[in-house]
């Protein structure tokens, strides 16, 4: 019962999940629900005496505003870490085993960055996890990384999305469709499965996932002709 937009100070929505294609087909699906989208806009300051009337950005536009709601990401608290001289940069600094600067201290989870990386999310968190246990009693056991990868609904809308979904070498492959209001799309290099996004119809999801954390060669099915419906056909 309330008149309600988004602003996104990126290109698109959900720019870490979604190729710009499917964020226009999300946008597009949002904007019919009678939400208005703003993207590629920054907010400058929120304006009102003791209570917020309006949201000012960058360009110079008002947007009147009665109730404000940040979504700002997360950020690991590494005060403890830091003052118990482990070595930290965003996050706890662990290597492959999950171990951190000093003997005897694993990190697992939200604070740890491995090689780089903060995953903020509950499956690598569990499987990170799962080597700092094993590491800890002596076991050999190494964290391979996980491809990044979420799944939501927003606004009643099933979105998967796993891996890398936009090419970024001459030869990767990509292979897209927007069909019934979905899309589907699916990045190989040298034949082995690399990302996926799947918007609105996200039945698959188990079966991308598997293949891309497997690295399932599809080479027998780039030859030629190739689809989308093929490939989902030969996901399951």
């Amino acid at each position: 019962g309330v008149m309600v937009t988004v602003v996104e100070r990126l290109a698109w929505l959900l720019p870490r999940q979604l190729d710009q294609p499917a964020s226009l087909i999300l946008q597009s699906k949002i904007e019919k629900m009678g939400i208005s989208v703003i993207t590629g806009a920054k907010t400058k300051a929120l304006v009102g005496d003791g209570h917020v009337q309006a949201v000012e950005l960058e360009d110079g536009r008002s947007l009147p505003a009665s109730l404000v709601v940040i979504s700002a990401g997360v950020s690991a608290n590494v005060d403890l870490a830091r003052k118990a001289g482990l070595e930290v940069n965003r996050g706890i600094l662990v290597d492959d085993h999950m171990r951190t600067s000093l003997p005897g201290i694993f990190a697992a989870g939200d604070e740890a960055e491995h090689h780089g990386r903060l995953y903020g999310l509950w499956v690598p968190a569990k499987s990170q996890g799962t080597i700092a246990g094993l590491s800890a009693a002596g076991k050999d056991a190494v964290y391979p990384g996980d491809p990044p990868s979420a799944r939501l609904k927003v606004l009643g809308i099933d979105l998967f999305s796993i891996g890398q979904f936009m090419p970024e070498q001459p030869t990767d492959l990509l292979v897209s469709e927007e069909k019934d209001g979905n899309y589907a799309s699916f990045i190989f290099r040298e034949g082995i499965i690399i990302g996926s996004i799947l918007l609105g119809d996200a039945s698959l999801a188990s079966y991308v996932k598997t293949a891309v954390e497997s690295q399932r060669n599809f080479s027998d099915l780039l030859h030629d002709n190739l689809s989308v419906d093929k490939i989902k056909a030969a996901l399951k």
